[in-house]
């Protein structure tokens, strides 16, 4: 659980945050306390409908429930201010459809979160309808690869390192139910394709090798469309059923996990290292250790998942302790913080050890 004023904290700075950037002399920054607010427009205008807004942990839905009244008001102030034609009695639609998206292992929590979206959509209007939520549980079910592997080497020329490389994603993707949204699908594709692209020296880089890299990218575009195929097929063959609803759910968690978004919030699980049990801990040492060490406690992974989802100028807001700005074995976490990303507002409550939790919990906390 994530206090309300932590929450309101977390997603007005990040989002209320971007959302100036584009429009500096919009009237919510005087409704909202928004740190370092722009003078001037600093970021490219897009629609809000494009607005993504994820949280890789979601839990019952803190930040989401709160992130759905903030993205409530920009729609008003788009459409009183700026021209907008949006329907007002669809904004909900909009928000809950278009620009809030969750993650958690729980289905009970997202069960929960969805609810309350739910609810708060229809204390404005009783008939909207609602058809699709983003938010999902990824505890789902998938079978073994044999089954589906000819929706991705039949009629198609692959290397013996390419199909290592679906079989390798498709066993993650079973482990969804244990390891969320911290599963890497593109970026597992991607670091395929960077090791590819280091085995030549640019000055002896031939026709051919150039032919060979742009294979690889339409492997991966082919890879993604035959996955969600294999997937979709997969819910059809169970038929109208709890497990086909299941599965219906990994096609919705494959699609949140292969998209940008342009806000991450989060408060992650604060486990460590020696805490993970045996299969957490091969998994994050597998896919959390290079080129960066973010495996010494959870909720790092969970800063490099976060930053990984966002866009190249997108904007994270999270809360976890603050071990990492002292401890030797995160000492690649803050390289990466420093060469990589631009730290806009950080708040360290230090020794003083301020109970945010309640009374039974103590944490030195950092966001």
């Amino acid at each position: 659980y994530t206090p309300r004023w932590v929450v309101k904290f977390l997603v007005d700075n990040s989002l209320g945050k971007l959302y100036l950037e584009m429009y500096p002399d919009s009237d919510i920054k005087n409704n909202y306390k928004i740190a370092n607010a722009p003078a001037t427009q600093t970021r490219e205008r897009k629609s809000l409908k494009e607005i993504r807004l994820i949280d890789p942990a979601t839990g019952s839905g803190n930040f989401m429930l709160y992130a759905f009244d903030l993205f409530y008001d920009l729609y008003l102030d788009q459409k009183e201010n700026y021209g907008a034609d949006y329907d007002e009695n669809q904004i909900d639609k909009l928000i809950i459809e278009n620009n809030l998206h969750g993650v958690d292992l729980d289905d009970r929590s997202i069960q929960l979160a969805q609810l309350g979206l739910y609810i708060k959509a229809k204390r404005r209007k009783r008939s909207i309808r609602i058809d699709h939520f983003n938010v999902v549980s990824s505890d789902f079910w998938l079978p073994e690869y044999e089954q589906v592997k000819d929706m991705f080497e039949s009629g198609a020329t692959l290397d013996s390192r390419q199909k290592e490389i679906i079989r390798d994603i498709w066993t993650d993707l079973q482990q969804a139910y244990k390891f969320g949204s911290l599963i890497r699908l593109e970026e597992k594709l991607s670091i395929q394709l960077h090791g590819l692209k280091q085995q030549f020296d640019r000055t002896q880089l031939s026709m051919f090798d150039e032919n060979t890299l742009a294979n690889y990218e339409q492997f991966r575009d082919d890879f993604f469309v035959n996955l969600q195929r294999a997937v979709e097929q997969n819910a059809a063959r169970q038929g109208s059923s709890f497990l086909n609803t299941k599965t219906q759910d990994a096609i919705t968690f494959l699609q949140l996990l292969t998209q940008k978004y342009d806000v991450a919030v989060a408060n992650p699980p604060y486990t460590d290292s020696a805490d993970f049990g045996e299969e957490l801990k091969t998994f994050i040492n597998a896919n959390y250790t290079k080129p960066y060490k973010f495996n010494t406690n959870l909720y790092a992974s969970f800063i490099k998942r976060c930053c990984e989802l966002t866009e190249e100028d997108g904007l994270v807001g999270i809360i976890h302790p603050h071990t990492f700005m002292f401890i030797k074995t995160f000492e690649d976490v803050r390289k990466y913080l420093i060469e990589h990303t631009h730290i806009d507002l950080l708040v360290d409550y230090g020794l003083d050890r301020v109970n945010l939790f309640g009374t039974n919990i103590l944490l030195d906390a950092t966001w």
